[in-house]
Formats: C-alpha cells, structure tokens, sequence
C-alpha cells in the first residue's frame, strides 16, 4: 500500500454536523475499500488568500492515509461531486518523497509521541547544584592524609 494525503475545503457556511458528515464520508471511501486513515487534522475555518467562488473562508481539512492506488481516484470523485467542497488536493507520499523517506518520517514521528508521553527529567535544584560545586571544593582543598 502507498501513503497519500489529501488536502480539502469544506465551506465555511456548511452546518456542523454536515461538516462532521462529510469528514467521516471521506474517511469511509478510503476505509470501506481497504485503506487505513492514519492521521487525520482538522485545521478550521482560514480565511484564503484570493475568493474562490465569492467566498473568503473555508474549514480545511488534512488527511493521511495508506491505500491501494486506486483509491485516491475514486476519493479524488467523490470529492468533485460533493457539494460543499471548495478545493481538493491529493498527493502520493511516495512519489513525492520515495517510499524509504516516507517511512523514517512515520518512525520519526512516532519516536517523538513516545518522546513526548514520557515525564520530562526535572532539573536540579539550584540549592543542590550550589551544595554538590561546594563538596567538590571542600574535597579538592583538603590536604591528602597519607599513614
């Protein structure tokens, strides 16, 4: 299976709940044929950068998945067809970055979520600093006792 991610705008205008419908649509097209949805973002409503069908702002969507290559075909459809959807993108990870790199991204990345569940080592007080700097001293200052 190939990595994908695909980018798309819902309107802005769009009900919360048919927004929510729609993101669970597109996440079923990859799912119902054999796909995996591994990560997906839910950006917001941004504003554009030039109005695209007099609208100024739209709730962006980030997907990644993995799927056989002819999925994205079919999801790039219904993508079109859906009223609702302003833009859509879709990119194969492997061919844009090589399937090898895509995998130390996604081993990488789960380094880093281990990385960040695990409690931060606290550092040491300044008074325990001060106090070991000062037994350091004390030991090199004393005069060797030899018998």
């Amino acid at each position: 299976m190939k990595s994908y991610e695909v980018l798309y705008i819902l309107s802005a205008e769009l009900a919360d709940e048919v927004r929510e419908t729609l993101i669970d649509k597109f996440c079923a097209v990859v799912t119902d044929n054999g796909g995996s949805v591994e990560k997906l973002d839910k950006w917001g409503v941004r504003k554009f950068a030039y109005p695209i069908n007099y609208k100024t702002e739209g709730f962006y969507v980030l997907m990644n998945f993995s799927a056989e290559p002819t999925i994205p075909a079919e999801l790039s459809r219904q993508l079109r067809i859906t009223d609702g959807v302003v833009r859509n993108m879709i990119l194969s990870l492997d061919d844009v970055y090589g399937a090898k790199e895509v995998k130390e991204v996604k081993e990488e990345a789960e380094v880093e979520e281990v990385k960040a569940k695990k409690p931060a080592k606290t550092p040491k007080a300044d008074a325990d600093v001060e106090a070991e700097a000062k037994t350091e001293e004390a030991a090199k200052a004393a005069p060797d006792v030899k018998a």
